[in-house]
């Protein structure tokens, strides 16, 4: 994989979506690690050792060991991480302090592709569009977190202009994903009239009063941005 800095997030979401595809789309963590051909055991410390030369092997806790847990999908990404090359040339380009920081938040964001596979968003963008129920439909196909299904749609398509938002009961803002453009708010921020503060956005509320969902849409544009919550 060439490396260029500007795109290291769109690179490395391209990356995890081709190994996916050679996985056949497998959503359970320790059977994607088998799939992927890496070893799996119980030590004291989470950790990936991934390799080129020999089986990469992955490290857990013993309460990590034995489920699908996000935890496991964390170190899956370290090891796709190195083998896109991507690992190196961040370290290379950003140095360790800022470079280790980089790397976090890319196996972070990574979670969410690893966990919603492609299928599974194409499915649901074809029955409600790129909307805010998208989003309740990810959350009702794979059981994950309303932040989890807010990243994944939101930078599912790194060239377009997303933002998803969640208000709770209380109108605070309690969960931000954005890719390609800024909100006029931010988490902790009060929204009362979330429709008056972005008029085209899609919303969606919650049931017994939760709060609301939204998406906001932009273009497409070149320049690449996120920010995870």
């Amino acid at each position: 994989m060439s490396f260029d800095p500007d795109r290291i997030g769109p690179d490395f979401i391209a990356y995890i979506k081709r190994i996916q595809t050679h996985a056949n789309y497998e959503a359970h963590a320790f059977r994607l690690a088998k799939t992927l051909q890496m070893r799996v055991r119980v030590g004291l410390l989470n950790r990936a050792y991934p390799s080129n030369t020999s089986q990469s092997v992955i490290v857990l806790q013993p309460w990590y060991y034995g489920w699908s847990s996000e935890v496991l999908f964390h170190e899956i990404a370290h090891v796709l991480v190195f083998w896109s090359g991507l690992e190196t040339n961040i370290i290379k380009e950003f140095g360790p302090d800022a470079g280790w920081k980089i790397i976090e938040k890319l196996c972070n964001q990574a979670i969410a592709f690893l966990r919603i596979p492609q299928p599974v968003v194409d499915a649901a963008v074809k029955k409600h569009g790129i909307t805010a129920r998208t989003i309740i439909e990810l959350m009702r196909q794979t059981n994950v977190t309303y932040q989890m299904a807010m990243d994944r749609l939101v930078l599912d398509k790194p060239a377009d202009a997303r933002a998803a938002f969640l208000i709770n009961n209380g109108k605070y803002v309690s969960g931000v994903s954005i890719c390609n453009m800024r909100l006029p708010f931010w988490i902790g921020s009060r929204v009362p009239e979330p429709r008056i503060v972005l008029p085209r956005a899609s919303l969606f509320r919650l049931p017994h009063g939760l709060g609301i969902l939204g998406l906001e849409r932009g273009g497409h544009i070149d320049d690449w941005y996120w920010e995870p919550a």
